[in-house]
């Protein structure tokens, strides 16, 4: 594909409030040169490479939270996680915003000098919403029977495909503005687009490690943790011809 610098429209600038409340940041060109000659027979090649990222808010939220029952046997402790996950999926069901999904359950011995004396049983469930507010009170009321594990916090797939959006035309933008002032400060009259790579980095904070299978009397309030933000970056390497 031939793209000559006097062809490039420039993008609207109405679509850079796409970034609401995001911070962009600019590195310097890893590679800028132009050689006289290469052996292929191409000339006047400008090889450019940056990176830029922008802050997001993170509006999904997603906890983990558990049970573990030991009891003598497997079926007693079996019932007890039943009743707990049946009395649980009658609170979920009662807040739509919220999406119930089982995780991790499993049964294991309990042994007394290589003699079980009892078996085990834990079950784990994901909570995710992006409403916070709805989540979070949720929590608080679960906790009167199961253990909140961590919460982990990250941008919708929505926030993360919107800022990537932006983030790709002001990149394309910033690469124009580098071939053109090439152009410009070597009395080209213009340039082709030979290649270009575009790659998207994304850096999501870690889960918050909780305590859990804590057993509480009554409801109570779940930690309060800030949502913060993430970071989504993109990077792009091309080579232009000067003309």
């Amino acid at each position: 594909m031939l793209i000559r610098h006097r062809a490039f429209m420039p993008i609207a600038a109405a679509l850079s409030l796409l970034l609401f409340n995001m911070t962009a940041a600019y590195s310097e060109p890893k590679q800028l040169f132009i050689p006289n000659s290469a052996q292929d027979g191409t000339t006047n090649l400008m090889h450019i490479s940056f990176s830029m990222q922008a802050l997001v808010e993170n509006d999904m939220a997603e906890a983990t939270m558990g049970l573990t029952v030991q009891d003598d046997t497997i079926a007693a402790a079996s019932n007890t996680i039943n009743e707990t996950m049946a009395w649980v999926d009658s609170q979920v069901s009662a807040v739509p915003q919220v999406k119930l999904s089982s995780s991790n359950y499993s049964t294991n011995p309990i042994y007394d000098h290589n003699e079980i004396i009892g078996w085990s049983v834990r079950q784990s469930m994901r909570l995710k919403s992006s409403d916070l507010e709805a989540l979070t009170d949720l929590i608080g009321i679960l906790q009167e029977r199961i253990g909140l594990q961590s919460i982990s916090f990250s941008p919708s797939s929505e926030q993360i495909a919107l800022t990537e959006d932006a983030l790709l035309i002001q990149a394309l933008d910033e690469f124009q503005r580098r071939a053109g002032l090439a152009v410009s400060s070597l009395n080209g009259k213009g340039f082709e687009l030979v290649d270009i790579r575009i790659n998207y980095q994304s850096n999501y904070p870690v889960s918050t490690k909780l305590r859990g299978d804590i057993m509480f009397e009554g409801s109570i309030a779940p930690p309060v943790l800030p949502a913060g933000e993430s970071q989504i970056g993109i990077s792009i390497n091309g080579t232009v011809q000067i003309q």
